[in-house]
This record gives structure tokens, sequence and C-alpha cells, in this order.
């Protein structure tokens, strides 16, 4: 299903070519060779959630939310070269879809951004989500990456 919003970006379900059709900005440049990758892109189609975002025929990025287990799910993002012209879209679209989440599926969700990326420290926590802590050598190349998390109370099954 495509739904076209007013900022004239359409949001649909993740497509295997999505991911070739994204140019990745240069702050994930690490990520290149698996947003290439057809298998990659159909395990991420089969946990569902997934989406990608388009601007005029140009994937702006691509993201979802990938199950950890019972009641967590791990947030991620890949995001093109020419997103930047269109984040406030970008945040909003993505915002709501983790609201959406957190309100009936989750009770956590988390994310990782590399420790040193300031815009991605800015754009989650714009998100509504948490620092928690600095993961070392958590990245693909052994970057540290900073946890954060967004709660939902209301469905932990040990309140506190």
């Amino acid at each position: 299903m495509t739904q076209v919003l007013p900022t004239s970006l359409t949001v649909h379900r993740l497509r295997v070519d999505d991911l070739r059709l994204l140019q990745v900005q240069e702050a994930q440049w690490y990520i290149q060779t698996l947003s290439q990758d057809v298998e990659t892109a159909r395990i991420l189609i089969h946990q569902g959630g997934a989406f990608s975002v388009f601007y005029d025929g140009l994937c702006l990025a691509v993201g979802g939310l990938m199950p950890k287990w019972e009641g967590v799910a791990t947030a991620w993002a890949i995001m093109g070269s020419h997103a930047r012209k269109h984040m406030l879209g970008l945040t909003r679209i993505v915002k709501a879809n983790i609201d959406a989440h957190l309100e009936f599926r989750y009770h956590r969700i988390e994310t990782s951004v590399q420790t040193e990326f300031p815009e991605g420290h800015r754009w989650v926590r714009m998100m509504g989500f948490e620092r928690e802590g600095t993961m070392r050598g958590y990245g693909t190349q052994g970057f540290d990456c900073d946890l954060y998390s967004r709660i939902n109370p209301q469905l932990l099954k040990v309140k506190r």
C-alpha cells in the first residue's frame, strides 16, 4: 500500500529494489554494501514493518522495526544522500510509525547511533528516544555506538 503525504513524500512497504535505488548518505558509508544485498532486503521485508520513503521517484530513506524478542524491537534507518532537504517530513513519518508500534505492540523500541555522528543523535532525540549509554566496538566496523530507547510503561509486564 502506498500512502501519499501532503509534503509530496510517498511511503510504501519496503521492496527489494528500493535498497538498490537508495544512494546512502556519506555518514552511513559502511552500510552501502549491505544496502545492495538482496538477501538482506528479503530479511527486512520478512520481518515486517519495513518501509521506503520516496520523493519524486527518488528513494530518500528506508527504515523499520526489527523484532528482537517479545515486546522489544530495534528501530533502524538508512538515509539517502538526498534526505537532508526532507528531514522534517521524514522525521514525522518515522516518529508516527514508532508511536503506533509503541502504543500497541512493543513496550520498548531501541536504536543505536554512531557515537561520533551528532546529527543522528539529534534526530533520534527529536523522536523521543533517550540515551542509555555507549556500546564500545558495537558497529559493523567496530565503531562505538550509543544506545537509545523509548519505553511505553503501560505495556510493561513488570510495573516500576
